[in-house]
């Protein structure tokens, strides 16, 4: 394959992306900054590219590792190391519950666990930022955490070649973490489980 072919191929998956995640929050009727469009649509396009590497390869390997050890270590640092690895926390937990909710299924802990762990890293990156002014872009995916990992599993279901969840599995998503982008996709199989308010967005 041509460097040339690679970079088309890139920036057709980029732009798949970015038109994914902006469909995703119409949908959902979330409102999102510019700034974080394009961080959602980075963010699949980096972890999308990187899932594909054998766990074994040393660039990835922060992959497979539990959040509590990632947490450990950025506390333990100051400086552009502590954000980095928040970062990568909170990356992880987003991606990791969104667009890979069945690889939870697998490990002792559950989305609630990601979506508590991500945002609190987040919110820990704006803390740190504050000082600077550079702090919104994290405030805001901290405090809308939980609805932007609704947002990528729109993106994950959706994406060509992908299993949506099954009824067992949505019904199981939405009792622990009452999402949104769950209960809408238990609606559109004739599933309602609880009563809907009629402004929620969700199908009649």
């Amino acid at each position: 394959m041509s460097a040339q072919t690679v970079l088309a191929s890139e920036a057709a998956l980029r732009a798949h992306f970015q038109g994914a995640v902006s469909e995703a929050l119409q949908n959902q009727r979330v409102e999102a900054t510019p700034a974080s469009r394009e961080y959602l649509s980075s963010l699949l396009h980096e972890f999308t590219r990187v899932a594909v590497v054998p766990a074994a390869d040393p660039e990835v390997r922060f992959l497979h590792r539990p959040l509590v050890e990632l947490l450990a270590e950025a506390q333990a640092v100051r400086g552009a190391e502590r954000l980095a690895r928040l970062r990568t926390l909170g990356d992880l937990a987003l991606w990791f519950s969104g667009y890979y909710p069945e690889a939870l299924a697998r490990r002792p802990v559950d989305v609630d666990y990601y979506v508590a762990m991500g945002g609190h890293a987040y919110q820990r990156i704006a803390m740190d930022l504050e000082a600077t002014g550079r702090q919104t872009l994290f405030e805001e995916l901290s405090r809308k955490f939980a609805r932007f990992v609704d947002v990528i599993s729109e993106v994950s279901a959706r994406d060509a070649g992908r299993r949506k969840p099954g009824l067992l599995a949505l019904y199981e998503r939405w009792l622990r973490s009452r999402s949104t982008w769950a209960a809408r996709a238990l609606c559109e199989q004739g599933f309602v489980p609880f009563e809907r308010d009629p402004d929620d967005g969700l199908p009649q």
